[in-house]
């Protein structure tokens, strides 16, 4: 059963079986991992946010996409209050500074203003230099809460590091705790290294496949910001006596791995959120012959609380229930197990027959069928986005504009916050509609409250 390290803690972890009981034979099975955190204090959900932004000004950029990405920006920053911290970056050719780090007071959103009418779209694309540069501004910048920085580009790296495995190294060692999500506009930008930046930043990827302007993905960050539970958020598996781990997500980083155990970064926790990992473990003839108390897998979450800064710890094991045959699906167990496969589906599409494609794909509504899911708006809502990707690479084939869409759908499907998509029911955030509603009313011209007493430090 789950132990908690604190009597009231903020979040819960347990871990629960596809079936249960569980049939006394050798098996390789499913296992929930549940992160819980329900009933937080509502305080904590409008804290003050330090957001460095990274805006692509290369020739690409030039028209529509420039246009929007600084309409939706100019919003973003209205959104700000004198509490927040904002730094821009632009990059083409090379990076450089546009306005340092500074709270988003009246004259510092008027600064920000001025500078992004400035921006005019020309050159190459140094993402590299442009990413370290953003890393660097907001490591060294006076600020003792979490960092969050956004890469805005629509092409593949033309100047300084091009290299995807060295950008991705360049990003590990200078990260420093901060984290880092990214937005792709446009197909001919490069969607795996874009994701897996994201990945490695315990952040979000975005595509943006128009020339409207992003805002539910400008929204989605900020909301996310704004409703920190914890950060530093870590998972550590550690399998039991004849037990092994045979599978993890796709998406999942690994930050440390022995024999015994692995373990997993994290992206931040929020209030009120519901994260689930499905993990496959093997059981063989040896740890049915254990005690029944003996786990077959420790769970060990660890993150740095926002409520006082204080490092929280929370375990949880799985003590099998055994029988002569197996129970019934856990349907908790076979929501989540639907959607993270159907995201590593829509992941992985154009690399898969259609015979093959079509084949997991009925597979997995059969388990929902299996399970009683057919009506599960989270299920519903995932098989739909796999189905609107078959129908892409039916039409279109393997084009690049069916793989930058993949890449960021499924890893929206994964995180359950689909943001390159409109109105995708269920895989859109409260945070996202309220600030996204907001934006875009700024964008329309309708006046709005610069001294929101609703903000952090407004209303002074």
């Amino acid at each position: 059963m789950p132990q908690s390290s604190s009597p009231n803690p903020e979040v819960s972890l347990a871990l629960l079986t596809l079936n249960r009981p569980i049939a006394r034979t050798p098996q390789t099975m499913f296992v929930l991992v549940r992160m819980r955190s329900e009933g937080v204090a509502p305080e904590l959900e409008e804290q003050p946010v330090h957001l460095t932004v990274a805006l692509d000004r290369s020739g690409s950029m030039q028209g529509s996409k420039i246009r929007g990405a600084i309409a939706t920006l100019d919003a973003l920053v209205q959104e700000l209050g004198p509490t927040d911290r904002f730094a821009l970056v632009s990059f083409a050719g090379s990076a450089q500074v546009v306005v340092k780090p500074c709270l988003m007071t009246g004259p510092a959103k008027n600064l920000v203003r001025s500078s992004l009418a400035g921006v005019e779209a020309d050159g190459g694309t140094d993402l590299s230099g442009a990413m370290l540069l953003s890393l660097a501004l907001s490591r060294d910048d006076a600020w003792s809460g979490p960092r969050h920085v956004i890469v805005l580009t629509d092409g593949e790296p033309t100047t300084g590091v091009t290299d995807d495995g060295q950008i991705l190294m360049l990003a590990k060692g200078a990260l420093a705790g901060a984290t880092l999500s990214t937005f792709g506009y446009g197909d001919d930008v490069r969607s795996e290294l874009l994701g897996r930046l994201s990945d490695l930043g315990k952040g979000n990827y975005h595509f943006v496949p128009g020339t409207e302007p992003p805002v539910d993905a400008f929204a989605s960050e900020l909301g996310r910001q704004r409703a920190l539970l914890g950060v530093e958020a870590s998972l550590r598996l550690q399998p039991g006596n004849g037990v092994k781990l045979v599978y993890l997500p796709a998406f999942v980083q690994k930050t440390a791995e022995s024999a015994r155990a692995v373990e997993l970064a994290l992206p931040p926790l929020m209030p009120s959120d519901n994260r689930s990992i499905v993990v496959g473990i093997e059981v063989d003839a040896s740890a049915l012959g254990l005690s029944s108390s003996t786990p077959w897998l420790e769970a060990q979450l660890r993150y740095r609380s926002m409520s006082d800064g204080g490092l929280r710890e929370q375990r949880g094991s799985l003590v099998p229930l055994l029988a002569d045959n197996k129970g019934p699906m856990v349907q908790e167990v076979a929501r989540e197990l639907i959607v993270q496969r159907t995201a590593e589906l829509i992941r992985d599409a154009l690399q898969k027959s259609s015979s093959e494609l079509e084949a997991q794909r009925a597979g997995l509504v059969a388990l929902a069928a299996q399970a009683g899911l057919q009506a599960d708006s989270h299920v519903a809502n995932a098989l739909a986005m796999l189905e609107m990707m078959v129908e892409g690479i039916r039409h279109e084939g393997s084009r690049k504009s069916t793989l930058t869409r993949a890449s960021s759908i499924a890893r929206g499907v994964y995180h359950r916050e689909v943001t390159s998509v409109p109105s995708v029911a269920g895989f859109t955030r409260s945070g996202t509609i309220k600030y996204a509603t907001k934006m875009k009313q700024t964008m329309t011209g309708k006046p709005k409250d610069d001294d929101d007493p609703k903000k952090p430090g407004g209303g002074n």
